[in-house]
């Protein structure tokens, strides 16, 4: 479970969240929606324990969410950013599966996740040969589509969804559904950054800054 309990955020001398509480637990989704500039993105930085909170606490598991233990955390955290574009270079898709999965405590999928998702990717009804494109040759919902269900293999306990920086069409926002709800259905925690109605409509809880 995460739970951010009486959080304020501030940047840049503004403060973006006064008082925020939530919970989202094993197996739910939390859609957190707002305005641009109200904090979304910084508040899922928050949860990774990459900026710190003005006051009040973030958890994980009932554990204090605190700069000696947030790289603990982040090992059990999968992350689908924004911005999309200059990620991963010229890369070959799959190139970027491999090389994810060749890390040490991802190793032991590492036979099973191309197959993966290039088999999600098929039923998604992604374009054919998806995975050994270039990340230049993706679209950015292509991209967007594949980082979560990347996000979704490796199995993860908490999974934070940036919404992208391009707008998604009304098939790619199902499709997201898609995802969420079986990543969920899995018994992960998720976390989307959306104002699309459609993911709303899914989450167990929703969240407006």
């Amino acid at each position: 479970m995460l739970e951010a309990k009486r959080v304020k955020l501030e940047a840049g001398g503004r403060v973006l969240t006064a008082s925020l509480s939530t919970a989202v637990e094993d197996g739910q989704i939390l859609c957190i929606s707002g305005r641009e500039g109200s904090g979304k993105s910084l508040l899922l930085k928050a949860f990774m324990g990459l900026v710190p909170v003005s006051d009040g606490f973030v958890s994980f598991d009932g554990e204090l969410l605190i700069t000696e233990s947030a790289e603990y955390f982040r090992r059990m955290i999968a992350y689908v950013p924004q911005h999309l574009s200059a990620i991963y270079g010229d890369d070959v898709f799959s190139s970027i599966v491999s090389t994810l999965f060749s890390l040490e405590v991802n190793r032991q999928k590492t036979a099973t996740a191309l197959r993966l998702v290039s088999e999600t990717a098929a039923n998604l009804g992604l374009r054919q040969g998806v995975t050994e494109m270039r990340w230049t040759e993706l679209t950015m919902a292509e991209r967007y589509l594949l980082l979560i269900i990347l996000a979704a293999i490796q199995e993860k306990s908490l999974v934070l969804i940036d919404e992208p920086s391009a707008k998604l069409s009304e098939r790619d926002t199902e499709h997201v559904v898609t995802l969420i709800s079986e990543i969920a259905r899995k018994g992960a925690a998720v976390v989307v950054v959306s104002n699309e109605i459609r993911i709303a409509e899914v989450a167990n809880v929703n969240v407006m800054l």
